[in-house]
Parts: C-alpha cells; sequence; structure tokens
C-alpha cells in the first residue's frame, strides 16, 4: 500500500511510499514519484511527524497496478540491517548511497568506503562526474540515506575509475 509520509522539522518534503520493512529506530520506504518507483529511502523514526494514506496515494497505486509498474523490493533489500545508521551503510560498502543532512540541506553521494562508531566515510563525487575528496560524515547527523534510484545508480555507472586516494578522511560538516 502506499503511503505518504511527512517530517515537518526536517523537510516540507513529503515522501510517497510503501514500507518495506521497520525497526525500532528506522523505515526503509520502497519510493514512488509519478506512478512509477524510483530507490529507496531510509528514514529515522523520530522524524516522522505524520504517515498515512489517503485518496491520492490509493489513486496512484492504482493506476501503478493497472500500468504493471508495480514491484516488490528484492529480498536482499527486505533484509537490510536497520539497526542504526552504522548497521545500514555496512552493508553497502563499495556501494553507491547518497547520505543527507537536510537540516543542512546538504548531501554527499557516492561509494560507502567505510564506517566506524561514530561516523561513515564516502567518496564523494560531484554532479559533473568528478570524483571528489574521501569524506568522512557523522552519524548523528544524518537524516536520511538513499540507494537504487536512477540518478546515483546511472551517475556511478558513467563515472570514470575511482582514483585512489592517500588523503585521509577527514570530519566534515559537509553532509
Amino acid at each position: 500500500m502506499l503511503n505518504r509520509f511527512e517530517r515537518k522539522k526536517i523537510s516540507e518534503i513529503v515522501i510517497t511510499g510503501t514500507v518495506v520493512v521497520e525497526s525500532e529506530n528506522l523505515i526503509l520506504i520502497h519510493r514512488a514519484n509519478e506512478f512509477q518507483f524510483d530507490g529507496y529511502i531510509v528514514l529515522r523514526q523520530r522524524d516522522l511527524t505524520q504517515a498515512g494514506t489517503s485518496d491520492w496515494e490509493r489513486h496512484e497505486e492504482k493506476i501503478m497496478r493497472a500500468e504493471k509498474l508495480w514491484q516488490n523490493p528484492p529480498k536482499s533489500v527486505r533484509e537490510l540491517p536497520l539497526d542504526d545508521w552504522r548497521a545500514l551503510l555496512t552493508a553497502f560498502i563499495g556501494k553507491t548511497v547518497i547520505v543527507e543532512n537536510e537540516r543542512k540541506e546538504d548531501f554527499l553521494i557516492g561509494p560507502v568506503v567505510s564506517c566506524d562508531e561514530r561516523a561513515v566515510t564516502l567518496h564523494y563525487f560531484d554532479a559533473a562526474g568528478v570524483w571528489g575528496d574521501v569524506e568522512r560524515l557523522l552519524y548523528r547527523d544524518i537524516t536520511c540515506v538513499q540507494f537504487g534510484d536512477r540518478y546515483s545508480t546511472l551517475h556511478a555507472k558513467h563515472l570514470p575509475p575511482r582514483p585512489e586516494t592517500t588523503k585521509p578522511a577527514r570530519a566534515t560538516k559537509k553532509a
């Protein structure tokens, strides 16, 4: 069932999708937009201010099913660990994700390099497909993680080979 998710203290953007799985801390949503699914988003449960369904979501789901656009998430997604950001992001080492700090309207996109007790390290790339620095983001600053969407999947597919970096990751306020 399609639902809408609001996080008024974090963002005015309403997220539409289906709940794949949830834990006490995180909720994994198969994101829907304009009658088709476009990847996944993981949110903190504590940020949700409203969740539910309306006539619009029921109508959108009806059209998606009629057009055979409805997709069930694969087992690999349904079994992702949702204990906390560290557990989730550790499962993505070597894979491209988008990690956001929406309170600062900032994000990092790139493959996860490593996870430690306090932070995730990603090798950032920009909108022009240029590799940037290896960046370290504290878990406490993360408001959502996205993966499997068209933008990051296609972009990552067409990047030049990832350069070897000797620069140590630094904690950053950039998210």
